[in-house]
């Protein structure tokens, strides 16, 4: 089991779209250190990921109803 299929607590849509909005989808600009490109991109990836495993969750607890 990899470190990404390990359960996580419950999530509420609430806190992901405090998430979301706080750290939105950007674009560096082209002369931007590469290390504050990753940055950004890691900061996303990590919303990206809570994003979908709500979306997980929230489908499992439709089939389970």
């Amino acid at each position: 089991m990899t470190d990404f299929e390990k359960p996580i607590p419950s999530l509420d849509g609430v806190t992901v779209k405090a998430l979301d909005d706080l750290f939105p989808v950007r674009y560096p600009p082209l002369d931007a250190p590469i290390r504050d490109m990753y940055y950004l991109m890691g900061q996303r990836s990590v919303v990206d990921f809570l994003i979908e495993k709500l979306k997980e969750q929230e489908e499992r607890g439709l089939e389970g109803e």
